[in-house]
């Protein structure tokens, strides 16, 4: 069974904890993502600061802990989520280094996008649009 992003699955994070549930189960079968040829959005989590939160100093702490390679690379083995830490590289399974879905291969990197925020203005004529796509 292959899985590919906007199918149904939300992330590589998803596909890499059910297929770790299906082997845990002893099925037969493998869950695996993949790039749809067409691309795919590129997806990224970012580490930020409430500026109401109580203990900025602690949290700046955790992100100092998390940007050390083999933590870094430790919660990429746990969770099948790809992070830009080079120094994480060595300490990250190969088979998960491996997986393009984690970390997209320079090949395929042009077929992925970033969403950007759209303005007041490019929502009103984005829905516009929609509007005469669906109508015809």
């Amino acid at each position: 069974m292959t899985s590919k992003p906007g199918a149904g699955c939300r992330n590589s994070n998803d596909v890499f904890q059910a297929d770790v549930d299906a082997q845990k189960a002893g099925r037969s079968f493998r869950i695996i993502s993949s790039i749809p040829r067409e691309g795919a959005v590129l997806a990224l989590d970012s580490m930020v600061l409430d500026r109401t939160g109580p203990r900025p100093d602690l949290a700046h702490r955790f992100i100092n802990f998390m940007l050390d390679g083999q933590n870094a690379a430790e919660l990429t083995n746990l969770i099948g989520s790809g992070n830009p830490d080079r120094a994480a590289l060595p300490f990250i399974a190969p088979e998960i280094a491996r997986n393009p879905a984690i970390f997209p291969t320079q090949a395929e990197r042009p077929h992925l996008e970033m969403l950007r925020d759209l303005d007041r203005h490019q929502r009103r004529i984005l829905s516009r649009i929609w509007t005469e796509i669906k109508l015809r």
